[in-house]
């Protein structure tokens, strides 16, 4: 017999990042280079609104593994947080220690208190998540080179204890 997930529409340009709520009432995430992020409730999986709160590329979304809410990080240097059952904006990460760069991955601690972000600057930053779903920057990791775009931070992981 098929069977399948649902529908997956409503980019206009290439998906970037997907990621879904680990926990019931099930959604999935998607973002991309059409500036929007886009939210489907299921299964089966059905477009429910989109996002349109980034003014440039949205590289990565990634949902809290207690599946409260998910972050979204974006080439317009933001990152902003959204609530996880509705996908309503309901904070985001300060602009104060901020990334200069374009900011292009993100991930969660375990506990979903802390989230870490990776940009173009050569910078990884770990920032609190409070109550408010407000973001403050804890620490600043920079990664020496030598110049140029092969310094730039594309990708990261917080597994366990560790940051990758």
């Amino acid at each position: 017999s098929d069977s399948t997930v649902g529908e997956f529409d409503g980019h206009s340009k290439r998906v970037l990042s997907c990621d879904f709520k680990p926990t019931r009432p099930f959604r999935i995430v998607t973002c991309g280079e059409d500036f929007l992020a886009n939210f489907y409730e299921g299964p089966p999986f059905k477009f429910k609104h989109s996002i349109r709160d980034h003014s440039n590329f949205v590289n990565c979304i990634r949902y809290a593994p207690d599946g409260s809410k998910f972050i979204t990080v974006s080439s317009d240097k933001k990152g902003l947080i959204y609530d996880g059952k509705t996908g309503e904006k309901i904070g985001e990460l300060s602009t104060e220690g901020g990334h200069t760069g374009s900011i292009y991955a993100v991930s969660w601690n375990p506990d979903s208190k802390q989230v870490l972000t990776v940009s173009a600057d050569k910078s990884a930053k770990v920032w609190d998540i409070f109550e408010d779903a407000s973001g403050k920057l804890n620490r600043t990791l920079v990664c020496p080179g030598i110049g140029g775009v092969d310094d730039m931070l594309v990708g990261c992981l917080w597994q366990n204890g560790h940051l990758v």
